[in-house]
């Protein structure tokens, strides 16, 4: 259940990132596509861990279960690991600031934190799987500095939110029914 409660916190935050990033550049029906389909893949991936919860109610479990010692939220994860990652991520955002980067900029260093963050648990959780989203967000946030720097501004939010929130559902949403379908 912690794989499937974890994928569901993904989905989430990758509907958060699609929903905060479209904006102006797009054109209105899009906006509108964009955030529909999101919807769609989050209610899907609370669907399937809904039925998660009720196979693992029943006496269901992985048939494969993660490796990692204490599991993917123990203690050490918590303290050490989220700490580590706030700190990178707003010490990141105050040296954009600090540097008088436009507030665009601030998508980029998201999606390339998110990037690291997958990367850096692909060990850590026994998951090879975690290294394709990671790698994918990394070059989105490089792109997206890459626009800032061609002064494509308008384009930032979009080409780094946008596919960082579309690259995390739809990941979480396969890794949920890949889950859940592996579930006796």
């Amino acid at each position: 259940m912690q794989r499937l409660s974890a994928l569901f916190v993904g989905a989430v935050i990758g509907t958060v990132f699609i929903f905060l990033s479209v904006n102006e550049s797009l054109s209105s029906s899009l906006a509108i596509v964009l955030r529909v389909l999101a919807a769609v893949a989050l209610t899907s991936v609370v669907v399937m861990w809904l039925l998660g919860v009720k196979v693992a109610q029943s006496g269901g479990a992985l048939r494969a279960e993660p490796n990692a010692a204490e599991g993917f939220f123990g203690r050490r994860y918590v303290l050490v690991v989220v700490a580590a990652e706030a700190a990178l991520l707003f010490a990141g955002l105050t040296l954009l600031r600090n540097w008088s980067l436009p507030e665009q900029v601030n998508m980029a260093w998201l999606a390339f934190m998110a990037g690291v963050h997958f990367v850096a648990f692909a060990p850590v959780w026994r998951e090879r799987g975690l290294l394709i989203p990671g790698v994918v967000l990394i070059l989105i946030g490089v792109a997206g500095f890459a626009l800032a720097a061609a002064t494509a501004l308008e384009c930032v939010p979009v080409a780094s939110g946008v596919l960082t929130g579309v690259t995390i559902l739809a990941g979480s949403a396969a890794y949920s029914w890949r889950t859940l379908t592996s579930m006796r």
